[in-house]
């Protein structure tokens, strides 16, 4: 049997096994909100725009993108509003003409968001577990030939309790692996 689980589906399970149920499983295909919480949009916004600089869109063209998006931003009131759109272009304007060009002269981009499966088949070959990880980029340095994940994370806390949870989360060495 042919098991495929993903870090979303786990992470959620260990959360909560009933949301899990209803994201994944309920009628065969699970449901999910009709409007995503806030977080989820603003830090799939960033994602996307974050591709499309290291896909090599120009920063103008991602920052018009980004401020077209956010037009329909209903959460909060219209100075939440205000300063989300605000946060968002600087991350995308600041990361797009400052870090992603030195970045650059030392990686080449070789993936971005390419979904990987990684399959473990216990010894016992009853069942064979299909991982499956999409890293936020991959890239290659251009001296050593090595190979790297890039991973970016929104958050509104990266204090000492966000950062102590990456010792025990799947996702990062997942990531590597598959890369």
């Amino acid at each position: 049997m042919d098991l495929y689980i993903d870090r979303s589906r786990v992470e959620t399970d260990w959360t909560c096994r009933r949301a899990r149920w209803w994201l994944t499983e309920y009628d065969h295909t699970g449901i999910v909100p009709a409007t995503p919480p806030y977080y989820f949009f603003f830090g799939d916004l960033i994602h996307k725009g974050l591709e499309q600089l290291l896909l090599g869109q120009q920063v103008e063209m991602v920052l018009w993108w980004a401020t077209k998006s956010l037009a329909t931003w209903t959460f909060g009131s219209p100075e939440e509003a205000v300063e989300q759109q605000a946060v968002a272009l600087g991350l995308l304007g600041g990361f797009g003409s400052r870090v992603l060009p030195k970045l650059l002269e030392t990686y080449e981009v070789i993936a971005t968001e390419q979904e990987h499966t990684l399959m473990f088949k216990p010894p016992t070959g009853i069942h064979t577990l299909h991982w499956m990880i999409r890293p936020d980029a991959g890239l290659r340095d251009r001296r050593s030939g090595a190979v790297v994940c890039l991973n970016f994370k929104t958050t509104g806390d990266n204090g000492p309790k966000w950062l102590a949870q990456w010792g025990t989360k799947p996702q990062l060495w997942l990531e590597a692996c598959a890369m």
